[in-house]
């Protein structure tokens, strides 16, 4: 009696956790299911900087079936039938992959294909200050002052790899615009000089 007793205890203890784990199996796997199948299709880039003249290969990952291209501005950044993105004019663009019905943006921001490490210069007359000019693509650039009695301008060191550097000499108390331009895409930069 006392063995039959154990005996039906132990196959109520089996018989209770044959019921519990199958009830809690499929909650776990359909969660990490529907998480895979969230996640499965992207774009390898949401958001991103890009200067006149560069381009970017935005990709759609894991993507089943062929996808059209497209931007919501095409003056500022144009993209391919292949996702090759151009950019073209400082600005905004939303390029979009659209496939089955389905679509997926990646945000442009486009600036100038030059880029000045600081805008506003304030020297004592006999002071110098270097400034680091940046281009993108190319390695071209002019550079020119209104006001030659008050500063003067060079560029030193040579390039390292897409900055230059620009060295303002401050001559006699005023002020003077700098003006640098990108040869290649005529975008520019103005540097506002004070010479105290």
């Amino acid at each position: 009696m006392k063995l039959t007793s154990k005996l039906f205890v132990a196959l109520c203890l089996c018989l209770a956790l044959c019921l519990a784990v199958p009830a809690l199996l499929p909650v776990n796997l359909g969660i990490e299911t529907t998480a895979r199948a969230e996640s499965k299709v992207k774009l390898n880039k949401s958001t991103v900087t890009l200067c006149v003249g560069e381009t970017l290969q935005l990709k759609l990952k894991n993507a089943d079936g062929k996808v059209k291209w497209s931007s919501s501005s095409k003056k500022v950044a144009t993209v391919s039938k292949k996702g090759v993105v151009a950019a073209k004019k400082a600005g905004k663009a939303k390029i979009t992959a659209t496939l089955n019905g389905k679509r997926y943006s990646c945000f442009v921001i486009v600036k100038n294909g030059i880029v000045a490490s600081a805008t506003k210069v304030s020297l004592k007359a006999g002071k110098k200050k270097d400034v680091k000019v940046t281009l993108e693509g190319y390695d071209e650039v002019a550079v020119a002052w209104d006001r030659a009695d008050v500063v003067s301008c060079a560029f030193t060191g040579g390039w390292k790899g897409k900055t230059i550097t620009l060295r303002i000499k401050a001559l006699d108390k005023g002020t003077a615009k700098v003006k640098l331009t990108n040869k290649k895409t005529k975008d520019t930069v103005t540097i506002k000089v004070t010479v105290k």
